[in-house]
């Protein structure tokens, strides 16, 4: 999941699953500096979403499965500037819960 500038100078939710081929996935454009992202796994299916301006409303961005073997997945956080000469980002409200979500596709 990215929250990048776009070539076309929009912020947009982006994105990406990587199995073996990438597959990226551009979102919506956001009038927005900043947004809460989400990750969740349950131990079969991947969601990740997006788009909230509060943390307490949800789009569903990306519903998938990847196959994992004896591992579990990690959580990376990083921020780049591929065009440009820099970029500040603030990693904030950052949090890890065990929590099941009951509907991954309600907004909830």
């Amino acid at each position: 999941m990215a929250f990048e500038q776009s070539p076309a100078n929009l912020s947009t939710i982006v994105s990406v699953v990587t199995n073996d081929t990438s597959d990226d996935a551009n979102g919506p454009s956001v009038d927005a500096k900043a947004v809460y992202l989400r990750v969740y796994w349950d131990g079969k299916v991947f969601a990740f979403h997006h788009h909230s301006l509060d943390g307490r409303l949800w789009n569903l961005a990306r519903l998938f499965s990847l196959p994992l073997g004896a591992g579990e997945p990690t959580v990376e956080m990083t921020a780049q500037s591929p065009v440009g000469d820099d970029c500040t980002v603030d990693f904030s409200q950052v949090s890890w819960q065990k929590a099941v979500l009951p509907d991954l596709r309600d907004g909830s």
